[in-house]
């Protein structure tokens, strides 16, 4: 009977420990995070990814277990545009002589982007698990590092580092 009762009170502490020490996580994690830094493959991609495919990119995870990520897509196109002018008309060869100009110009398109779903602390909280409410496709990130004001996750290949 007394093992019993120290196997139970032994549990319970660790429950207790267990349950304080994620809700000290979910504090942290709690809130907006902007990129700071991506790598893929090991390469520092943060201008290219800041600048045109996740330009403005934040995450904001709320205690109930929601997060969005919100960003914009920008991408650019190019075309030329051409004038014409007709400058005069030859009568001795019977056609008009026309001047040609090309301008090159570049379009930008910018969509943004909502992302919503649901989070989870896995694997005895060493990962994030992010849910798609869209599609319901799972993305499940390794917590390499989380304060109050940084985290950095990682997921196969590509690494994000963010700030609140």
């Amino acid at each position: 009977m007394h093992v019993k009762k120290t196997l139970i009170i032994a549990l319970a502490i660790l429950f207790t420990m267990t349950a304080c020490n994620r809700n000290k996580l979910v504090k942290k994690l709690t809130g907006t995070w902007s990129l700071s830094r991506y790598l893929y493959g090991g390469q520092d991609e943060t201008t290219q990814v800041r600048d045109t495919t996740m330009n403005n990119f934040k995450v904001s995870f709320s205690g109930n277990q929601s997060y969005i990520e919100t960003w914009r897509a920008l991408s650019f196109s190019s075309y030329n545009l051409i004038l014409s002018d007709t400058l005069s008309y030859d009568t001795a060869l019977s056609m008009y002589l026309i001047k040609y100009d090309t301008i090159p110009k570049i379009d930008t398109s910018i969509t943004p982007y909502v992302a919503t779903g649901r989070w989870d602390l896995i694997n005895s909280e060493e990962d994030l698990q992010l849910t798609a409410d869209s599609n319901g496709t799972i993305t499940q990130y390794q917590i390499l590092n989380l304060t109050g004001s940084e985290l950095n996750l990682r997921s196969g290949s590509v690494e994000m580092y963010l700030n609140k």
